[in-house]
């Protein structure tokens, strides 16, 4: 693993603790953002390179226009990102209130990969090497200790 030190939201620890870390400040933050509706984004600096994460519900008005109209037009563009990002939806599947967008071919997905194939084909082709499209199964999670739960 290599050595140094991560930055999370001001934050400074090693490179080993930052996966751990990254992952408990998501869990702390960004459910009550979702279950709010609220869009939320994420900052990450490792070895002089920042990488952007937005985050977004299912049902978000902005879900299939934010990866171009947030995330690359407002937040890669960074000098500093070197044009990385990272787009996490979550997936709430029956738990979900409210309703899906349809998507840019006037369908709604029917399950979370079908959400990230979607998503995944519309980053431009130019931009896929550095823009991510990540959509995360949280409809039949039960919490189990501190890493995560069971369907």
């Amino acid at each position: 693993m290599p050595t140094g030190t991560v930055r999370i939201d001001g934050d400074v620890s090693s490179v080993s603790e930052s996966a751990n870390s990254f992952q408990e400040k998501m869990k702390a933050r960004t459910p009550v953002a979702a279950r709010a509706g609220a869009e939320t984004g994420s900052t990450i600096r490792a070895h002089g390179l920042k990488i952007v994460a937005e985050l977004k519900r299912d049902t978000h008005a902005d879900v299939w226009t934010a990866i171009e109209g947030q995330l690359d037009r407002l937040y890669t563009r960074d000098p500093d990102t070197a044009g990385y990002g990272i787009f996490v939806v979550f997936w709430y599947g029956d738990k979900r209130k409210g309703r899906l967008p349809a998507g840019p071919n006037g369908q709604r997905p029917g399950s979370a990969a079908d959400m990230e194939r979607m998503l995944r084909e519309s980053v431009p082709e130019d931009k896929k090497e550095r823009i991510a499209a990540i959509v995360l199964d949280v409809s039949c999670t039960v919490p189990v200790g501190p890493i995560g739960g069971v369907c």
